[in-house]
């Protein structure tokens, strides 16, 4: 869904052109977690890292949790109670979200691209730039990785 920005917003020449964001767990809301969410960020022309014109947006990701027994081993605390119930024990499911994860970001690229790109759906006079390349770091690594040794 994209964000409109309010007039005291674009007169502050604001960081952020345009967002969206994208979820592959079709549960109701209120079932839903995090797990799989990619958010977009297009930044405007002058708020671009390193003034770069090929950086364009941010796209950030929700991996799953894998490592929870070993949290401990890695020096992190543990996981708050209600956390628990999220971590992925099974290290097949855990690969499977996050290649689910890696396909929700590409169609949330595409769709920008697809839908956005080229035009300026808020009546800005400035047409919205494309994604043409996606770098990523590691996802659900660190603290959230699964187990040492797990094979699939």
């Amino acid at each position: 869904i994209p964000v409109r920005a309010t007039p005291q917003q674009k007169e502050a020449k604001p960081l952020v052109a345009f967002a969206c964001a994208r979820h592959y767990d079709n549960k109701p809301a209120d079932e839903r977690r995090t797990t799989g969410s990619a958010y977009l960020s297009i930044f405007n022309p002058g708020n671009r890292p390193y003034d770069a014109p090929g950086n364009v947006a941010l796209m950030y990701t929700v991996g799953p949790k894998g490592a929870h027994k070993e949290l401990e081993f890695f020096g992190a605390q543990d996981f708050p109670s209600d956390d628990e119930q999220w971590v992925v024990e099974d290290p097949r499911e855990f690969v499977k979200q996050i290649f689910l994860l890696a396909t929700n970001v590409m169609a949330l690229a595409n769709e920008y691209n697809d839908k956005y790109a080229g035009k300026d759906p808020f009546n800005s006079s400035q047409c919205l730039p494309k994604i043409e390349v996606l770098r990523s770091p590691i996802c659900a690594g660190g603290n959230y990785r699964h187990r040492p040794g797990f094979s699939v």
